[in-house]
This record gives structure tokens, sequence and C-alpha cells, in this order.
């Protein structure tokens, strides 16, 4: 089992993949309901520097693997683009893992080509049921120290085709955006999110008094911000979400 804080979660086949600083990852049986994990393995993107604070699987199965792709936002704050894109495999009960390819956006030509840019370290969003990707973040920083700038900043949602898994390193310019959307900033701290469907759930907050828990919800299709849900009584950081079922 993993001691390391609480980060990025996903769920598919019934297990629920909690990850953990540092790329450590338990698996959980949901049909089960044990609070033990099944299950403990390191990612292939382990390492100090990975926060792993945001994953979800997609739909793709690399080279006919049975668990599709993990695609986990990398990195620990600051201005990093990276996600590492794992294979999962399982045999009689173990799991292991090996990054098969990162992906790093370079946006030096975003302002030139009418998109907004972000300030850094914004989250990787695969989706089962898509062939794109998501990537959600801000203007300025959401953790309160550009607090100055609250009224000027907004949320992004930048939309790309997934890539191809057989190149080992991508990088994704503006001229690979298929679509940016921007709508109006109304809660701090950032946290991580799932796309289901034509919606986008992100989590926000630490918990705390001055920046209690949220949920956020974007329709992708209408390109809006639709609306929060009240999660205030959870008093932890709410460090990611997942759709389960239709809930």
């Amino acid at each position: 089992s993993v001691t390391r804080s609480v980060q990025g979660m996903s769920i598919y086949g019934g297990k629920l993949f909690q990850l953990y600083h540092t790329g450590l990852c338990n698996v959980f049986d949901l049909e089960s309901g044990n609070e033990e994990p099944i299950a403990s393995f390191p990612l292939g993107s382990v390492s100090e520097n990975n926060h792993a604070n945001n994953c979800n699987f997609s739909n793709v199965f690399y080279k006919g693997n049975s668990i599709p792709l993990l695609y986990v936002v990398d990195g620990n704050s600051g201005d990093v683009m990276k996600c590492s894109v794992e294979n999962i495999t399982e045999k009689d009960g173990v799991y292991s893992s090996e990054k098969i390819q990162e992906i790093n956006l370079d946006q030096s030509g975003f302002e030139a080509a009418g998109y907004m840019p972000y300030w850094g370290w914004p989250s990787w969003l695969a989706s089962p049921d898509s062939e794109y990707i998501w990537l959600h973040g801000a203007r300025f920083r959401t953790n309160g120290s550009m607090d100055a700038y609250y009224k000027d900043n907004r949320y992004i949602i930048t939309k790309f085709r997934l890539p191809s898994p057989d190149k080992a390193s991508v990088v994704l310019t503006a001229d690979d955006v298929v679509d940016q959307f921007v709508t109006e900033y109304n809660v701090n701290f950032t946290q991580g999110g799932t796309v289901y469907g034509k919606y986008l759930f992100y989590t926000f907050g630490t918990g705390k008094e001055n920046n209690p828990s949220a949920i956020r919800v974007w329709d992708l299709e209408k390109k809006a911000l639709l609306g929060s849900v009240d999660v205030s009584e959870i008093k932890e950081e709410l460090e990611d979400c997942c759709v389960v079922g239709d809930r």
C-alpha cells in the first residue's frame, strides 16, 4: 500500500486507480467495496518531480492491452506542460506500468495565432469516449498569489487531437489546436478533472475556510461554464473527480 499524498485518480473495469505524489499507484476494487487496495505499483514516470496531480483513462488500447492508456499530468507546478502516457498491464493480479510517451506543450505561438496562453501546469484530460484530449487551466496562477489579477483571470480549455502513441515524444503547438474557448473565472486553486460525454468536471479548493472545496462544470459543445456543485462540506483538498455509472 502507498502512503504518499493522494493525488489524481481514474476508473476502468470496476477498478479505481489512485495515484499519489511521485507517481505511485494503489488499485481498489469498487465492486467488492474493500477499503484496502488489491495491488500497488509505480508508474513508469515515477519521480520525486512527478506530482501525478491528475489522470484519465483514454479509449486507446496499446498493442492489444486490455487496459487503455492512462494520461497523467506530470511535473510539480510552475511552467510545466508535460503529460506522461502510461501503459498499465495486469497479469495474475500483479500490475505494472511503462511510460510509452511524453506529451509537451509549446505555447510560444499561441498569442500570434489568436489563442490565450496558460500561466503554467494545466491539466491534460483524455476521455474514454473521444479521440481528443483537452487542456484545462487558467490565464494567471490560481493559488491566490496572483489575486491582484483575479478580475482579469480566465479559465482556458483547449482541444487537441489525441496524438498517436507510436511516437515516444510529442510536442503540441498552436498549429495542433483544434479549438479553444475561454470562460469567466470565479474560484481559486485548480485541482483535477475529468471529461464525460460533452461535459468537463473540475475540482477546486483546499477544503479550508478561505478556499472551500468546489466543483465547476463546463459544456464542451456550447463552450460554456454551466455552474457549480456545492461540495464545501469536504474539508480536505478535493484532488480529483471521476464519473461512476451515471454519478
